[in-house]
């Protein structure tokens, strides 16, 4: 039975309810459509190396590749990143007046806490959480090291100094083209 949306929504509301409504997000909707959802959810998966059609609608259709191993780690990760959503839309402070006052701060700090026990659990069970980080391109060492094993492999017609005077070139290698 594959996962579906609606499934992941009511753990998570579960887990996360209480805290999304108290900062006027959606806590209780779990039909498959909650839209403060999305972005837990698609992150969860994108950090356990699922793909997303569109993170701003998660459907069941990519949650259908999902394996049953790997659903208590997107849960894990969906709800740390909502709670990290709560702790961002969370903007009380503290007010005090003449009779009045109110430590509305601590809401900030209890979320704080909560995230910074389940970044710990998390990296207990699961190992560091480790996003992708831009790539920028380039020839990494296992792609060369591939290339120079690769016995159906052409070197290139160009190589390093082409132009330069050939009175001055250097006395050729076996792997000449390589540089």
């Amino acid at each position: 039975m594959a996962l579906t949306r609606a499934q992941l929504e009511t753990v998570l509301i579960c887990r996360v309810g209480a805290w999304l409504v108290y900062v006027s997000l959606d806590g209780t909707s779990h039909a498959g459509a909650n839209a403060d959802l999305n972005d837990p959810i698609a992150v969860a998966l994108q950090q356990t190396g699922y793909s997303v059609a569109d993170v701003t609608a998660v459907a069941d259709a990519d949650l259908a590749s999902v394996s049953a191993t790997a659903i208590p780690r997107i849960l894990d990760l969906a709800e740390l990143r909502a709670l990290e959503t709560v702790l961002q839309s969370a903007t009380q402070v503290d007010v005090a007046g003449l009779d009045y006052s109110a430590k509305r701060g601590q809401f900030a700090d209890r979320v704080l806490a909560t995230i910074a026990a389940l970044r710990e659990k998390i990296a207990a069970v699961y190992g560091p959480i480790v996003s992708a980080g831009p790539y920028v391109g380039g020839i990494s060492v296992s792609d060369k090291q591939a290339a120079d094993q690769d016995t159906d492999r052409v070197p290139p017609a160009f190589a390093k100094n082409l132009q330069r005077d050939p009175r001055q070139q250097p006395t050729p290698s076996d792997d000449w083209w390589r540089y």
